[in-house]
């Protein structure tokens, strides 16, 4: 154990249900739940002191970087998620004043008690937010003086409203730094062909296997929520900079589920569908410098590429044009169709021009096709798709993202044939 702060409330002034506080959530949470709120303990002084089991350095949550409060805030949010659930089953199973005493922890907002201890979360004081909840429920308020109130609130809300609809409007127009104008997200959903030339509607005799390769974006802003917008992917790229985005909405915008995560879903049930002599290449990025070629996987392989894609984590830049490059290298696309996937959430964040190279292959590999499917809804890099013949697909639709990463390859995949009339 050890300790992170020290209080000036002394311990026996503390109410006897915050002593017991730490035990409950013991019994009733899984350790890393429990931990969340640091342990409560008398100093050799009577004084309240805060401790912890976990290990490393106690770091608050204003001394970390803005990528690593991100982090810590995101590890946050799902904890105190996951300790909802767990109150709601304890009122189910009747212990109700266990379900009460995480209840009273999860009302906790003052961040300035939130530590980071080897990337943990760790909230110290968290007796003061019962102590707020208590004391609001004990104190009155008189009803005339509510009846009197009412208007000012009301010409208040009016104000703000005003407020809000006046900054619309000056962004829109190009203002606050010049920030993009918001539009709301295309969403581009190209239904499957019906002369689509299906690799399974093939005879199987004689034909070279086409070759797949799928780019599969590992990008940081894939850890962004499914549905932010670019405007929000803008602040976001520029979070560093002082009052430009304040933590409730990087918190909001980096909350789950992340395009990483709807978008790892979804491959896997674009693997499940594909024809079984259909073998795939997946290509990730390490940042700006680092193209990841993970190799070639045949169809009984299919679940070590998944595990290969589940532990694979989004972070850093985006190389889109150098992976397009040496996926397009890696096929033959002359000789033998070739199929290039692009599972992306925007554009080229590394200098090169995606479309001008796209053209380049439509030139040297005329039988290399690259569709593009784009989780951010942005309609970004559709230039590659176009020059090369293939399909677009963007949505930040959750119900509609499995669907079209199958359409991606329905050339290559397995059972029904799509063919003209």
């Amino acid at each position: 154990m050890q300790r992170i702060v020290r209080s000036s409330e002394t311990y026996s002034s503390l109410d006897s249900r915050i002593h017991n506080c730490n035990q409950i959530l013991n019994e009733v949470c899984p350790p890393h739940l429990a931990q969340l709120f640091a342990v409560c303990r008398q100093g050799s002084d009577g004084l309240v002191e805060w401790w912890s089991p976990l290990g490393g350095q106690a770091i608050p949550l204003a001394a970390l970087s803005s990528d690593q409060q991100a982090r810590l805030l995101k590890i946050f949010e799902q904890r105190k998620e996951s300790l909802a659930e767990i109150a709601a089953e304890l009122d189910g199973s009747g212990q109700a004043e266990a379900a009460q005493q995480i209840r009273e922890r999860l009302t906790e907002s003052d961040l300035s008690h939130l530590y980071s201890i080897d990337n943990h979360p760790v909230v110290v004081n968290w007796h003061r937010s019962a102590v707020k909840q208590a004391v609001a429920t004990a104190v009155p308020v008189d009803a005339a003086k509510k009846r009197r109130w009412w208007p000012w609130l009301l010409l208040l809300l009016l104000l703000l409203l005003a407020a809000v609809l006046a900054l619309f409007w000056y962004w829109q127009k190009g203002g606050l730094n010049s920030q993009p104008a918001s539009t709301p997200p295309a969403e581009t959903i190209e239904s499957i062909p019906a002369s689509i030339d299906s690799y399974a509607c093939r005879p199987q005799t004689g034909q070279p296997i086409p070759e797949l390769v799928t780019v599969f974006d590992t990008s940081g802003s894939m850890t962004l929520n499914i549905h932010a917008t670019a405007e929000d992917e803008y602040l976001w790229l520029r979070r560093d900079v002082p009052g430009v985005m304040d933590l409730d909405h990087l918190m909001r915008i980096m909350s789950e589920p992340t395009r990483e995560q709807v978008a790892k879903r979804a491959y896997a049930e674009m693997l499940a569908s594909l024809h079984p002599d259909i073998a795939t290449r997946l290509i990730t990025f390490q940042g700006c410098e680092t193209v990841v070629d993970h190799g070639l996987y045949d169809a009984s392989q299919r679940s070590l590429l998944m595990q290969t894609l589940q532990g694979i984590a989004a972070d850093y830049g985006t190389p889109l044009t150098a992976s397009l490059r040496h996926a397009a290298a890696s096929v033959d696309g002359v000789n033998a169709d070739a199929v290039i996937i692009l599972f992306i959430d925007g554009e080229d964040g590394c200098g090169e021009d995606v479309c001008a190279l796209s053209e380049q292959l439509a030139q040297s590999q005329p039988r290399l096709k690259v569709n593009v499917v784009d989780v951010s809804g942005n309609g970004l890099s559709h230039c590659v798709a176009q020059a090369t013949g293939g399909r677009i697909y963007s949505t930040q639709d959750i119900a509609q993202i499995s669907e079209v990463f199958v359409q991606a390859v329905a050339e290559l995949a397995d059972g029904e044939c799509h063919s003209a009339e």
